[in-house]
């Protein structure tokens, strides 16, 4: 029996649905804040070390912006899943975790960090992946280097 596998295209598509839908509660005006309040309360809850500030609706407009920002880029993304753009966002998201990781070790920001800089050093890890193993082009490449 053959095991179906999912295509390098389908990983690059699937990451931007997971982004669409990660960052659609944050740029919502309104909705971001009371997400950012319910994070706030999971992190007391659990009792993690860090602090979650409260967000004043200057910082809630970059929060919107941004997260605005990302939905743009995952429908890029979800419409023309390319291994350029998987490349680009596999750049973008080592770069966010490495910010990530700056502020959880150096400035000691809220525990529940650690849930989104794993998932942007998965989805990073999986369209790397994909393209060495996955992608139809890389592999005839390779096989096309090895025959030479």
């Amino acid at each position: 029996m053959k095991v179906k596998t999912c295509s390098y295209r389908a990983i690059i598509k699937a990451s931007g649905i997971y982004d669409a839908l990660m960052m659609l509660p944050f740029a919502i005006p309104g909705l971001s804040a009371l997400v950012l309040q319910y994070l706030a309360y999971l992190h007391q809850q659990l009792g993690l070390a860090g602090a979650i500030p409260v967000f004043t609706p200057f910082h809630l407009l970059f929060v919107n912006i941004m997260a605005s920002i990302s939905i743009v880029w995952a429908v890029i993304r979800i419409r023309n899943p390319t291994a350029l753009y998987a490349w680009y966002d596999t750049a973008a998201r080592l770069l966010i975790a490495a910010i990530m990781l700056v502020y959880l070790l150096r400035d000691g920001i809220s525990g529940i960090i650690w849930l989104f800089f794993a998932t942007e050093v998965i989805w990073a890890a999986l369209q790397i992946n994909g393209y060495f193993f996955k992608n139809d082009h890389a592999m005839q490449s390779a096989h096309a280097k090895a025959r030479a």
